[in-house]
Parts: structure tokens; sequence; C-alpha cells
């Protein structure tokens, strides 16, 4: 990764192996994903992009900042409306799972 004191740099080149790729997610940005769940994420299309060089997956820095970003959510201040939209947004999240699940086992 080279200098440590560059712990954010927008628009960074350069790629990173599997290995480094789940490193630098989990030093940079707090997101623990090994490197198989990152193989997993792959297969399923939901992972962040990467190359395929010489049979050894190569994540460019820009698509796991991207990847990280969308798994984080928006930036939020410490306003009372951004708060508020947080926890009504979990509430609805949570009777819609609560739906899926009764749907669910009403199925049964």
């Amino acid at each position: 990764m080279g200098d440590n004191n560059q712990a954010w740099m927008p628009n960074r080149k350069g790629v990173l192996q599997l290995t480094a790729a789940s490193s630098y997610l989990r030093k940079n940005w707090h997101l623990n994903y090994s490197a198989a769940a990152l193989t997993q994420l792959a297969a399923t299309g939901e992972g962040p992009r990467f190359y395929i060089y010489n049979g050894k997956m190569l994540y460019p820095l820009a698509e796991l900042d991207a990847f990280a970003e969308a798994k984080l959510g928006p930036l939020l201040s410490q306003s009372a409306p951004a708060l508020q939209a947080v926890a009504s947004t979990k509430k609805v999240d949570a009777a819609a799972d609560r739906a899926s699940r009764r749907a669910k086992w009403r199925k049964r």
C-alpha cells in the first residue's frame, strides 16, 4: 500500500489482488470481507468489479472505494432530520422483513 499517511486519496490508480483487497477494505473502510467472501460476492455479481489477469482477481482501488461507499450508505450530518430519516427507514425495513417472513411462513 505504501504510505500510511495517505489513507484517503480519491481517484487513486492501481489494483490489488484478492487478499490485499480484503485487507484494504478492513483497514481503510472497517468492512470485514474476507477473501472468500469477496470471491463469493464476485460469483453472484454483488461485489466490487474486478479484472482477471493470469488467473488472478485484480481489484481497482476506485472500485473498492465505490463498493465500500455503497455498503456504508450516504454521509449524514448530525442534524435531527437526517437521524430521524435513518430511524424511519429502519422501521420501514423491519416491517417489510416481518411481513415477508409471515408470508413465507404462511406458504408452508
